[in-house]
């Protein structure tokens, strides 16, 4: 076997197209968060103001890693919820799944609330 089909052979074992959709799926992510609105403008710094800052025209860096993972949690619970229609024999499954995505989603929901109240000083 040669040094090429070793390599060949390494990378398919590596499953591209897993890593790929993980990847992706991280990236948008943080794209959502803001990171993108953080890096153009200048974030103010953390010992002012701490991990969130105040107004709605502004972002620390913390504060949209934060938003990407709340954003996290909710596709967490869209896809327990989504992925509950396989096991429609096992009630016992299919009720904790039910439940599991429901909680992901509300945690999700509360923590965005939360921290946009925050933000707006409520």
């Amino acid at each position: 076997m040669s040094f090429a089909d070793r390599i060949a052979k390494k990378i398919n074992q590596l499953n591209l197209g897993r890593m790929f959709f993980i990847v992706l799926i991280t990236g948008s992510l943080l794209v959502m968060g803001g990171i993108l609105y953080v890096i153009v403008n200048n974030p103010p710094p953390l010992y002012g103001e701490g991990p969130f800052a105040y107004g709605l025209n502004r972002q620390s860096s913390v504060e949209a890693f934060v938003v990407a993972f709340a954003y996290a949690v909710g596709i967490g619970g869209l896809y327990l919820l989504y992925t509950t229609k396989r096991y429609y024999y096992d009630l016992r499954f299919l009720s904790m799944n039910i439940i599991s995505g429901t909680l992901l989603l509300l945690l999700s929901l509360l923590l965005l609330q939360s921290i946009y109240a925050m933000k707006v000083g409520a």
